[in-house]
């Protein structure tokens, strides 16, 4: 890994981050409820099929077309975590004032990638020695990462108490892959292809950031993605591929997808988040075609103790101003209690919960795919953190 501690002058303490998973929420892979099971299997419905065909969990209804469950793998590329002592966060699209965060915790100028996996632990700074920090205490964080979230996983499917094979990406349009499984592929290529968060429409010239993504896209470590918006009539576009048994080589082997988070729900153009917006009528103000670089402070996250807030951010760290300029989100937490840091201080960790960070995404059309349910795609959002210490007078807890 490529972080370096920045020394800052006070006491030492010895820092070690623990990732235990990663929470996110959604805005269009999207706002999704939790999907039944048969065994360990997507519940399908043994009925007519149509644009919803997932049974929600806890009732007798098939009526929803994505599922949030916990991903096998998820990978961020980190830059930069901060403790700040005044809120560096500025509402409604006005840049963030990082100058406010005194204590820069890790810092990588290339990205480093952290991989998240359920129940592992991960020591960021591992043999990196001691951290120094400032007393005091400090009642934001700031996390700058990169925009481009990377998922490895499959899931299984099952209608009427028997598998359903399901239809998925193949080289070409009519040339669906089926089983009973869908994953993530890597497409055989040495960089992801990527789908957006908002699933904007992609075009390959002209693309002006709003209502369009460029096709490929440069990530803010200096690599190109293909990005795919995935249609029902074209199985190159779809982000997952099915199979009976999952291929870890060839053209649709089993690897990383990456999810684009290319605009946030308070828009440029509205006061109120473009789902509500287009809910209401206002098809102009839709998320996939609108672009919004910040989400103001919300205590709508799993865990969290306080509220968080996000911005769209280009490389050099100033506010994106479309789809195609946005390579890293700022992640900023206004804490309900501060993070203190003391003489006593021992230990600092950042917890992150996975319970339903990947979005199982699916496409249906009767003409299509042999009348099969696709997969769509697998959907990350943006993520939530818990930043916990631990002290000499309370070594078994950590708060």
């Amino acid at each position: 890994m490529d972080f370096k501690l920045k020394k800052l002058f006070s006491i030492f303490f010895v820092l070690t981050f623990v990732f235990i998973g990663l929470n996110v929420t959604s805005t269009s892979s999207q706002a999704v409820e939790n999907c039944a099971l048969d065994g360990t299997s997507i519940d399908i419905d043994s009925g007519t099929l149509d644009s919803a065909n997932f049974k929600q969990s806890g009732t007798s209804s098939y009526a929803l077309d994505a599922c949030e469950h916990e991903p096998d793998f998820y990978k961020l590329i980190g830059f930069k975590i901060m403790l700040c002592k005044a809120d560096p966060y500025n509402e409604n699209g006005v840049a963030p004032d990082f100058s406010v965060c005194n204590a820069t915790l890790i810092e990588s100028s290339t990205g480093a990638e952290i991989v998240i996996q359920p129940g592992v632990e991960t020591n960021l700074l591992a043999g990196a020695g001691n951290l120094i920090i400032p007393v005091g205490d400090y009642p934001y964080a700031a996390l700058i990462a990169s925009n481009h979230i990377y998922i490895k996983h499959s899931e299984s499917f099952s209608r009427g108490g028997s598998a359903y094979t399901m239809a998925g990406y193949g080289t070409s349009a009519s040339g669906y892959s089926t089983g009973t499984s869908c994953y993530t592929t890597d497409r055989n290529a040495s960089a992801p292809t990527s789908s957006t968060y908002t699933n904007a429409t992609t075009a390959a010239s002209g693309s002006n950031g709003i209502t369009t993504i460029a096709t490929t896209k440069v990530t803010a470590q200096s690599i190109t993605e293909n990005v795919i918006n995935p249609q029902t009539n074209d199985a190159r576009t779809l982000g997952l591929a099915c199979a009976d048994t999952i291929p870890t080589t060839g053209a649709a082997r089993y690897g990383y997808v990456g999810e684009i988070v290319d605009s946030l729900s308070s828009r440029i153009n509205g006061t109120t988040d473009c789902d509500t917006q287009e809910d209401n009528g206002e098809a102009s103000k839709a998320c996939n075609i609108t672009f919004g670089n910040y989400e103001n402070y919300s205590s709508d996250f799993e865990g969290l103790d306080g509220s968080a807030a996000f911005n769209l951010l280009k490389n050099d760290e100033t506010l994106a101003s479309n789809r195609n300029e946005a390579t890293k989100i700022a992640y900023i937490v206004a804490f309900t209690n501060p993070v203190n840091i003391s003489e006593n201080t021992t230990s600092f960790k950042i917890s992150v919960s996975t319970s339903s960070s990947v979005s199982v995404d699916s496409h249906y059309s009767s003409g299509e795919a042999g009348g099969r349910i696709q997969g769509k795609k697998m959907g990350a959002n943006p993520f939530s953190v818990r930043f916990q210490t631990k002290t000499k007078r309370a070594r078994g807890a950590w708060r």
